[in-house]
């Protein structure tokens, strides 16, 4: 049944709705989830499909200011107050989706910062829901030296092997390099994807449902987080 009082959209929905037509996906909003899935006791932004690959999406925004919303842009608990400030939209969004965990395809969370709120968000901040990132570094007695082993992810995780395995991905929308800082910002205009794929997913996203040339994706290969396209290492030594 379609609700005759349909919900007003924010802005990161809108700005999710331009981006999935700019792909080429057809979608119901959670207004008229019934068309497409049983409706259990949430409703998700968003059911997408394109082809044979469907995926349910949650739309998060970004409100209160974040902690680098300073004059100096920085601070020693940054990272800590990163972390905090995707944990709340996080945990909401899983909450929406994991009635529908058994259905069979992926679920994913889109975060938008189109506020500008002072909450960094490139696929290093995001990857930190996984932990926060450490580098080990152990002292081999026999040798007499440090040896390095790499980046590991820390505590503090909000997805884990044992954790929100429902969830596919997550992802940062926003616009093409070239129409970063084009106002108004509530007009249409070209948008890209930041994924990070969760590892531990029972059902991951396909790649190819967000392919434009400047979307990214990053995954964990062989212990490394990788961008899944250049295969280059987010992270180094």
């Amino acid at each position: 049944m379609i609700n005759d009082k349909p919900k007003i959209k924010n802005l990161s929905e809108t700005r999710l709705e331009w981006l999935l037509k700019q792909r080429g996906c057809s979608f119901v909003d959670e207004d008229n989830l019934d068309q497409k899935i049983c409706v259990k006791s949430t409703r998700p932004d968003y059911f997408v499909w394109r082809d044979n690959i469907s995926v349910l999406v949650e739309v998060k925004e970004f409100e209160a200011a974040g902690p680098l919303d300073n004059d100096y842009r920085c601070g020693v608990e940054a990272v800590n107050e990163i972390i905090k400030r995707f944990r709340r939209p996080f945990e909401e969004a899983a909450k929406q989706l994991k009635p529908y965990k058994k259905l069979g395809f992926a679920h994913i969370v889109v975060f938008d910062n189109h506020q500008r709120v002072g909450i960094p968000t490139s696929p290093i901040e995001v990857i930190q829901v996984f932990g926060t990132i450490q580098r080990r570094i152990i002292f081999d007695q026999d040798v007499g030296r440090a040896e390095e082993q790499g980046w590991i992810h820390g505590p503090k995780q909000i997805i884990a092997p044992n954790r929100k395995q429902y969830i596919s991905a997550l992802s940062i929308n926003l616009p093409k390099k070239g129409y970063a800082y084009k106002e108004p910002s509530n007009i249409e205009r070209p948008l890209r994807l930041k994924i990070v794929h969760n590892p531990y997913a029972e059902y991951p996203l396909h790649q190819s449902l967000f392919a434009d040339p400047e979307d990214e994706h990053y995954e964990l290969v062989e212990g490394k987080w990788i961008n899944s396209i250049t295969k280059k290492p987010l992270l180094k030594l």
